[in-house]
């Protein structure tokens, strides 16, 4: 008989039969192994409008710069070539009516006011450039009369780039604001619930891991004498890890983990219990209660962590890190992709599957 694998889910779950008890049978399916979901998900961070709390940039002015950044793109060869820009797109809009002496005394000013403009010197798309220094262009021609552009008034030119540069710079603030407005409102709230059970896990540890803990031993199993084999997403692989490793072990024969944070977090804030803080660069060691450890990542998924670089198991044996294969029709946020992918499958059913030596050996 194949024993039962328990299986521990990431952040952001809630509903133990409508979400992850559905990924969980699935898995089971691709992998013909029995599993068992082990939920904890009611305990994570309470649901809210997290809308609410997200600034919005309508009805606000957009620009409100003061100060000038203190970055090299006011001087040197990057402000020579964006002057150029302007001047180069204002010669093409002004044509004959660009007389020599005037031309000279406009990118006199240019340069004058350049270090002092707040918007301007940020731009480096010639595009934008070349409209600026058209529209100083068409500033010049309604000032000019029959005698051409000799009458150049410096004053009303420098008011001109004045204006330009605040144009220039509540356009951009305005579209990157509603741009922000926009990613921040669609990635937030998916971002709140997995940075949110976190904060509730670190707040309240023994209660998720006692939830975790109790179910297990409920089967009868995750002493020393009946080491469970366990399969573990994202947070899962955290609560896994520190209860493997805790003072009061759940003993785990073989654990598989996939876009697990818990490498990092090892690192950042030890974990306590049987573990050492990491010293160095030398590898901190698990303990007995950790028999195997398999840890699965996806390239393109930016919240799994590497373990075989850091850690090595009580026996001398490094974690086997497993790579899962990307595919293009995941897209780019590939955190869940490992549940509903074949090789994924495949690599479970080869460690957590029948035979006495299923995941022990590094490869």
């Amino acid at each position: 008989m194949i024993e039962a694998v328990f299986v521990l889910h990431g952040a952001g779950n809630r509903g133990r039969e409508t979400a992850f008890g559905h990924l969980v049978a699935g898995l089971a399916e691709a992998t013909g192994l029995p599993m068992k979901p082990v939920y904890w998900g009611d305990l994570g961070a309470v649901e809210a409008d997290v809308q609410s709390v997200i600034p919005t940039f309508r009805d606000r002015a957009g620009f409100r710069g003061e100060t000038p950044p203190a970055d090299g793109t006011r001087g040197g060869a990057l402000a020579e070539r964006a002057i150029d820009q302007v001047v180069e797109g204002m010669q093409a809009r002004l044509g004959d009516a660009a007389d020599p002496g005037t031309v000279r005394a406009v990118v006199a000013q240019i340069e004058a006011f350049w270090p002092e403009a707040l918007a301007l010197p940020e731009i480096s798309d010639p595009v934008v450039l070349a409209e600026v220094g058209a529209t100083l262009a068409e500033i010049l021609l309604d000032f000019s009369d029959e005698a051409g552009l000799r009458e150049f008034n410096p004053a009303i030119f420098r008011r001109w780039l004045t204006r330009c540069d605040r144009m220039v710079g509540a356009t951009r603030t305005a579209v990157l604001g509603g741009v922000n407005e926009s990613l921040r409102s669609r990635l937030v709230p998916g971002a709140a619930r997995f940075v949110g059970d976190v904060l509730v896990y670190q707040r309240h540890r023994e209660t998720i891991q006692q939830r975790v803990r109790n179910e297990i031993r409920a089967a009868g199993v995750g002493t020393e004498r009946t080491p469970v084999r366990v399969l573990a997403h994202s947070l899962g692989g955290v609560i896994a890890m520190d209860l493997a490793t805790d003072d009061d072990p759940l003993w785990i024969r073989d654990l598989v983990t996939f876009g697990s944070q818990w490498p990092l977090f090892h690192l950042v804030d030890p974990r306590g219990g049987q573990l050492a803080p990491h010293e160095g660069h030398a590898p901190a060691v698990l303990p007995p209660s950790l028999g195997a450890w398999t840890n699965a990542w996806e390239p393109l998924d930016p919240l799994a962590f590497v373990a075989a670089t850091r850690y090595v198991l009580h026996d001398g044996r490094r974690p086997r890190d497993a790579m899962v294969p990307h595919l293009e029709r995941w897209g780019v946020w590939t955190h869940s992709s490992y549940w509903h992918s074949r090789a994924f499958a495949g690599l479970v059913r080869s460690v957590l599957g029948p035979g006495e030596d299923d995941g022990k050996e590094e490869r």
